[in-house]
């Protein structure tokens, strides 16, 4: 009986060994986010978003904010319009819209919430596809979602400075494991016993045309040795690099369909809207412009599959206009008579205000 415990305590003990040795292949990775710096523009009103700085109504309160490709965005920005900016991974609020406490009972796009992630929800419709990435020089390029409060938010001026990524494992080092730079599994543990360097591997790569064999672990790439073999092409796919479709290494999904076309590229709908100024609209162009004796008309075009408006102003203003000479002198002179002024358009000669008497109304 004591000897069967004996054989399953060494049992136990081994599949635990075994269990530390394989915990112990994986490399360790010591990596930290990287600070962001430089301004993101809210196209819809020309506000910006600080990554960095001093901020709060006084201007005195320090923040930043931090990209970590993996986990995304993190810390607080600032916008001298809408406040305190909190990010938090792939998303991000506006703080100064809706308390906490109400945060639940109003709709995404009414409580400052802005989508940073890859997205396809984008727009007044809900379709555009958009999202956020840096360049090889880590500048970045994109768009984030605000909702119909904010809107689009151009990511182009912020900067992303990534500390630098440090990799390390152990290596059995003059008998000793000792913990050295570089990409690789533990080949002792823990830090500081006795080792036996382990004998250099070796894997088949395809060299010049011929199988041979080459140093360091890998996975064969031909066999037998010694064989004629052919140098397999290398793996790449197609990316979106600073809204040109372009061929990149490494493994990955497609992000474009034809080299060189552009892509990544948001279109914005723009639905024409009229102003209270004449001849001009607070969205779209200005088109078709007009007038006759009691309206100026033009319209305002949408663009990009948007609607158009029409627009007028009148010509009437009731009553007279204290600050033209003529108009005052004629009211003074037949007080019994309602008055009024006109404007004449921008494009007449005379461009100035004139007077006419209404008709006069006797009530029966």
């Amino acid at each position: 009986m004591k000897k069967n415990y004996l054989t399953l305590s060494l049992s136990i003990l081994t599949v635990m060994a075994v269990f530390v040795f394989f915990l112990n292949l994986a490399p360790k990775t010591q990596a930290a986010p990287g600070p962001l710096s430089g301004t993101a523009t809210i196209i819809n009103t020309g506000y910006t978003i600080q990554f960095s700085g001093n901020g709060g109504s006084d201007g005195t309160v320090p923040f930043s904010s931090s990209f970590d490709p993996v986990n995304g965005f993190d810390g607080y920005g600032w916008s001298h319009e809408y406040g305190w900016i909190e990010f938090n991974g792939w998303t991000a609020k506006a703080l100064s819209f809706v308390g906490t406490a109400d945060r639940e009972t109003i709709a995404d796009w009414a409580t400052g919430t802005i989508k940073l992630g890859t997205n396809s929800d984008g727009g007044s419709t809900g379709t555009i596809g958009y999202g956020i990435a840096f360049s090889s020089d880590n500048n970045a390029y994109g768009y984030a979602w605000g909702g119909n409060v904010i809107g689009w938010i151009n990511f182009a001026g912020v900067t992303y400075s990534p500390v630098p990524v440090i990799v390390i494992h152990n290596e059995c080092v003059g008998g000793s494991c000792v913990s050295v730079n570089g990409v690789g599994v533990d080949q002792c543990s823990p830090l500081g016993s006795s080792c036996t360097a382990p004998p250099s591997s070796t894997h088949n790569e395809c060299v010049g045309g011929s199988c041979v064999s080459v140093n360091g672990v890998g996975v064969d790439q031909c066999s037998p040795l010694g064989s004629s073999c052919i140098i397999p092409p290398p793996i790449t796919h197609k990316g979106c690099v600073n809204y040109s479709c372009t061929i990149v290494n490494g493994l990955g999904l497609n992000e474009c369909s034809t080299v060189g076309e552009s892509c990544g590229v948001i279109t914005l709908i723009v639905n024409g809207s009229c102003s209270n100024s004449l001849y001009s609209c607070t969205a779209g162009g200005v088109d078709n412009k007009s007038s006759n004796s009691n309206y100026w008309t033009w319209d305002c075009i949408g663009s990009n599959g948007g609607t158009n408006q029409s627009c007028s102003k009148s010509k009437i203003i009731g009553g007279c206009d204290p600050s033209n000479p003529a108009c005052l002198e004629y009211c003074s002179n037949t007080p019994e008579y309602p008055t009024c002024c006109y404007v004449l358009p921008p494009s007449d000669p005379a461009d100035q205000l004139k007077c006419i008497k209404l008709p006069h109304y006797i009530e029966n």
